[in-house]
């Protein structure tokens, strides 16, 4: 087998694909990325920008063809027939590794534009095994578990997998891993399997560390330096590790530190019983004359006050008191950024406007 990509309904190889005539932006990025692997150059990735501005990282193909022969080897992926499905778009480094592994694995993939009702959208009988998808593409309520259940592995990155996407995938036929990475690492460095494994193992040639701050450093077999993160962790006796909230996102109320991750697990947890938050939430702050800062909670659909307040009791069992959402606030809009993530920091100054 040789790499062989498909597009609407047609296949080609690599050198025909990037003669094509392409309209659409994930097809021309796939097509850009190609011509750079062909002619060995540089690739440059834009990071998500969920916490700040987005950043560009540059890289060699020899990188590349490192990171994406740890996935390989990780999952075992060598020497059977391959066929990847890639629904998300190349400018970005979780899209751009799945066609990185294509050419380490000499396979077919198929190109389809990046959407929310992906496995919606796939015929009954696909061939696909290997595929990487943000959680949001399996939350649709279109989601079909016999076609999820024709993929033999399954990447699932580019966000925190709630405890609704945990429950949905527990039961399903193909080994789903939630990543954890990010794009000065080249996409993933560690893996948990979803509905076996409560913390994320890192792969081979890959070192981690805590500094100071309690914040992961990476060190990875392709990139020498250490990658200083932003992403608090709890490191366990086996070298394992669990993600407890990113230093960005901390909030502080008087003295305390509050980290809305934690928060969100626990009201994930609860909504799984009643249905209190409807749609897309998250923990964040205002400002507070007397704490400086306020944990609320921002929601994108407007929730009955009463069932807020029976929310905040029942946070007030599992939580401590500093922690409990003030108030709840709605948003009309709710932002997002290019590839998908929930923007905090565009949503921040949505409430911090939406406060004056």
């Amino acid at each position: 087998m040789s790499f062989i990509i498909h597009y609407n309904k047609h296949s080609y190889t690599a050198n025909e694909f990037t003669q094509l005539p392409l309209n659409h932006e994930y097809a021309i990025n796939a097509s850009d990325f190609i011509k750079q692997w062909i002619y060995d150059l540089p690739f440059a990735f834009l990071s998500s920008g969920s916490t700040g501005e987005p950043k560009s990282f540059q890289f060699k193909k020899e990188q590349l063809q490192s990171g994406a022969q740890l996935t390989i080897d990780a999952l075992g992926l060598r020497n059977k027939n391959q066929h990847i499905l890639l629904c998300l778009n190349p400018k970005f480094v979780g899209g751009a590794m799945m066609l990185a592994r294509a050419f380490e694995l000499d396979c077919e993939i198929t190109l389809l534009e990046p959407n929310i009702k992906i496995i919606e959208l796939l015929e009954p009988d696909h061939s696909y095994t290997f595929a990487s998808f943000v959680p949001a593409q399996l939350l649709s309520p279109g989601f079909d578990t016999n076609k999820f259940n024709r993929f033999k592995h399954v990447l699932i990155g580019g966000a925190h997998v709630s405890r609704a996407l945990e429950m949905q995938l527990e039961h399903v036929a193909p080994q789903c891993y939630h990543t954890y990475g990010m794009t000065e690492t080249l996409s993933h460095v560690a893996l948990r399997r979803i509905g076996t494994e409560n913390a994320f193992k890192l792969l081979p040639q890959t070192e981690l560390k805590i500094n100071e701050a309690g914040c992961i450093c990476i060190k990875t077999v392709f990139n020498s330096a250490w990658v200083n993160t932003h992403d608090m962790a709890e490191l366990l006796n086996d070298g394992s590790f669990k993600i407890l909230g990113r230093t960005d996102f901390v909030i502080n109320s008087g003295a305390y530190k509050i980290h809305p991750e934690q928060i969100e697990k626990v009201i994930e947890e609860l909504n799984e019983n009643e249905k209190f938050i409807h749609g897309d939430f998250i923990i964040s702050s205002m400002k507070d004359i007397v704490w400086g800062e306020k944990c609320v909670c921002v929601v994108s659909q407007k929730t009955d006050e009463k069932q807020f307040q029976k929310l905040q009791e029942l946070l007030s069992q599992k939580l401590m008191k500093y922690q409990i959402p003030r108030e709840m606030v709605h948003l009309n809009t709710w932002k997002f950024t290019e590839n998908g993530k929930t923007n905090r920091k565009a949503i921040k100054e949505l409430i911090d406007n939406q406060s004056i």
